[in-house]
C-alpha cells in the first residue's frame, strides 16, 4: 500500500495535478462540442443552399398532379367523342332495326352489328376507315337494300 501519510504540500501538489489536467479535457471537450456545432451549422446551411425549397418542390408535385387530372379529363373527352363518333352508322342501324316490324332478319342484322362493334379490332378498323373518308361502314349498306 503507498503511503498514506502525506504532508500538506504534497495533497496540494496532486490536487492541483488533477485540477489542471480535468481543465485539460474540460477545454478539449468544449472544443470539440464548438466545433461540431460550427460543422452541422455548416452542413445544415450547404445543404440549404444545394436543395429547393419546401414549397417549391409541393408546387411541382401539385402542378404535375393537376396537368395529369386535365389530360387525363380531356382524353376522355376525346376518346368519347370519337366513340360516338365510330359507333353512330352502327347504333342508327340498330334503331333503324327496332322500327321495323320484327323477323329472323332483323335479329339477325342487330346480332351483326353488335359483333362488328364488339370485336377487339373495331377501333383500328373503323379508325382506319375514317381516315379513308369512308365513314358509311358496312351496316349502311345492309339497311339501303
Amino acid at each position: 500500500m503507498p503511503c498514506k501519510n502525506r504532508s500538506y504540500a504534497e495533497q496540494r501538489i496532486m490536487d492541483s495535478y488533477k485540477t489542471e489536467s480535468l481543465g485539460y479535457g474540460l477545454w478539449l471537450c468544449s472544443g470539440f462540442l464548438f466545433l461540431w456545432s460550427i460543422s452541422e451549422l455548416m452542413r445544415a446551411f450547404m445543404s440549404e443552399c444545394k436543395r429547393a425549397p419546401y414549397y417549391s418542390v409541393v408546387y411541382t408535385k401539385l402542378l404535375a398532379e393537376e396537368v395529369g387530372n386535365h389530360l387525363n379529363d380531356e382524353l376522355q373527352i376525346i376518346a368519347k367523342e370519337k366513340a360516338e363518333r365510330l359507333c353512330k352508322p352502327y347504333i342508327q342501324s340498330i334503331r333503324h332495326h327496332k322500327d321495323l316490324e320484327g323477323g329472323v332478319n332483323v335479329i339477325k342484322n342487330i346480332s351483326e352489328v353488335w359483333k362488328n362493334i364488339s370485336t377487339s379490332d373495331f377501333f383500328i378498323t373503323e379508325g382506319e376507315r375514317e381516315e379513308n373518308g369512308d365513314n358509311n361502314g358496312d351496316n349502311n349498306e345492309e339497311r339501303t337494300e
